[in-house]
C-alpha cells in the first residue's frame, strides 16, 4: 500500500476503494457509479483470499479490474505463482477436479461458454466464474464472504479460460505501478 491508509482509483463509471484495516491487511472494493459495491478482495493473515461479490445474482467485471484488486491487496504475485503451478499440474480436458476438501466442476453451455464452479464438500457452491461478452461473470455463493486459497482461485480462472487474460492484465498493472 502507498503511504496513505486509504485511496480511491477512478475507472470510468467504476471506482476502486483501497483501505488498510486495523489488522494491517488491505481491502480493495470495486464499486459501480452509484457507489454500490460490486466485488471486494482481501488477503487474509493466512495468505488466503477473502472474496465478496456484492451484486444481486452475479457481478460482471473486467480482467483489468480484477488485476487492480489483486495488485492492491498484494495477491497478484501469489496468483501468478499459483497459475504457473496449476498449468503444470492440471489439464483443461476434465469435467471436475478435486482440490483438497473442495472440487471444481466445469460445464460448457450450448454456445461453448465454459463455467467453472468451486464447491465445498459435495454440493455447496463457493465461487462460480465464466467469461462472457460483457466481461467476467463472478458469483460468490457463501453467506458473507468466500475464503479460498490462491491455488483454488487460480484453478477456477484456469478452468473458466480466464487465466491468460488475468495474467496479462496483472503484468500490465504491475508495469504501470512500477513506473509511477
Amino acid at each position: 500500500m502507498t503511504a496513505a491508509k486509504q485511496q480511491t482509483i477512478h475507472m470510468g463509471q467504476h471506482t476502486i476503494d483501497i483501505k488498510e484495516t486495523k489488522e494491517g491487511s488491505v481491502v480493495a472494493k470495486l464499486k459501480s457509479g452509484l457507489s454500490f459495491g460490486v466485488l471486494e478482495l482481501e488477503k487474509t493473515e493466512k495468505g488466503d483470499i477473502r472474496l465478496k461479490e456484492m451484486e444481486l445474482g452475479s457481478a460482471y467485471v473486467t480482467a483489468e479490474q480484477v488485476a487492480i484488486l489483486l495488485h492492491h491487496t498484494n495477491l497478484a504475485d501469489d496468483l501468478l505463482a499459483s497459475l504457473k503451478k496449476v498449468r503444470q499440474l492440471m489439464t483443461k480436458t476434465v469435467d471436475s477436479v478435486q482440490l483438497g476438501d473442495r472440487n471444481i466442476v466445469v460445464s460448457v453451455n450450448k454456445s461453448g461458454r465454459k463455467t467453472a464452479k468451486l464447491n465445498s464438500g459435495d454440493s455447496f457452491g463457493v465461487l462460480e466464474m465464466e467469461k462472457t461478452s460483457e466481461g467476467i461473470r463472478i458469483k460468490e455463493m457463501e453467506v458473507g464472504s468466500a475464503f479460498i486459497t490462491p491455488e483454488q482461485f487460480a484453478a477456477v480462472l484456469f478452468y473458466a479460460d480466464l487465466d491468460e487474460e488475468i495474467q496479462l492484465e496483472i503484468k500490465k498493472v504491475k508495469a504501470y505501478y512500477s513506473n509511477k
